[in-house]
């Protein structure tokens, strides 16, 4: 699957030009696999093939971009690719544009391989993490332009089953999510780490879409709750000392997340209606469903 990342995570420096590559970085298993829902995926009808068109939004500029994302089912998997770019105001401010493909397992929702470029004005950043094998391996690569200078990063996660951002949502999207409270703590690796991460429905109400009332699902996604060890605490803050230094590739997406709510549409389609992202100091960042068809 192809897609853009967008404005976003353009606000951030970029990494200073250097050529550093980093040997894979081996970890043990973390504590918080066991609070991970042993659930798998749920019985609601896959997505159909089909082409989605998003408008995203950034503080107060309404459409401040746009993604297109196509869905493939494909034997045995399904591809959804996606591009995107800004346009308007925040192309002048923060030009950016990029493209993503994710291959997943069909059977189980669990990702194959993600792939995804993000290109501005001055840089291009290509990762990649490979889900095959029984193992998540992640490898980024920074190109400043003008100087074909490169910052490269590999890194190895222990982590048993863990799904990327798209697989995720196609999880998420496959369960009852009839009831107010229903939770699922799931294991994501949007990039270079993993994270564990609880989805919860926290309304069910009427949606305005393209002009219509629709019956849609609310969901408040949020990091889990666990107790590290103390090893893990210690390592932690290590990593942060060191991070860096170990990967410069990292400048680029400077933010921390504090909220996200995701809307669905409650009929036979699921369709993902709208998402909301609050990332400090970046504000608001947000993408609205505005046109859907069945191929």
């Amino acid at each position: 699957m192809k897609a853009t990342i967008t404005f976003a995570s353009s606000l951030a420096s970029i990494a200073a030009p250097a050529i550093l590559l980093c040997g894979f970085a081996h970890a043990q298993e973390p504590s918080w696999v066991k609070i991970l829902s042993a659930t798998g995926p749920g019985s609601f009808a896959p997505m159909p093939a089909c082409e989605m068109t998003f408008d995203a939004g950034w503080k107060d500029i309404a459409k401040a971009g746009q993604i297109k994302v196509s869905i493939i089912p494909s034997g045995d998997s399904i591809k959804v690719m996606g591009q995107g770019a800004d346009v308007g105001a925040a192309a002048a401010l923060l030009p950016v544009e990029g493209e993503f493909v994710s291959l997943i397992d069909a059977a189980t929702l669990l990702p194959k391989l993600n792939e995804q470029t993000q290109k501005r004005k001055d840089s291009v950043l290509l990762s990649q993490v490979d889900f095959s094998g029984g193992k998540v391996s992640s490898t980024k690569s920074l190109k400043v332009g003008g100087t074909g200078e490169e910052v490269k990063h590999a890194k190895e996660l222990m982590v048993p089953k863990a799904y990327d951002l798209i697989s995720a949502a196609l999880f998420l999207r496959s369960q009852p999510l009839k009831e107010v409270g229903e939770t699922y703590t799931i294991a994501v690796v949007p990039q270079s780490s993993a994270k564990p991460l609880t989805a919860k429905v926290v309304e069910r109400a009427k949606y305005s879409y393209n002009g219509n009332m629709i019956d849609a699902i609310k969901v408040e996604v949020a990091p889990a709750v666990f107790k590290p060890t103390a090893e893990e605490e210690a390592k932690a803050k290590a990593d942060a000392a060191n991070e860096s230094l170990k990967d410069k590739t990292k400048e680029i997406f400077k933010g921390t997340l504090s909220s996200v709510y995701a809307w669905i549409s409650d009929d036979a389609d699921r369709l993902p209606l709208e998402i909301s992202v609050n990332i400090t100091p970046i504000g608001a960042v947000g993408a609205k469903l505005v046109e859907f068809k069945k191929n």
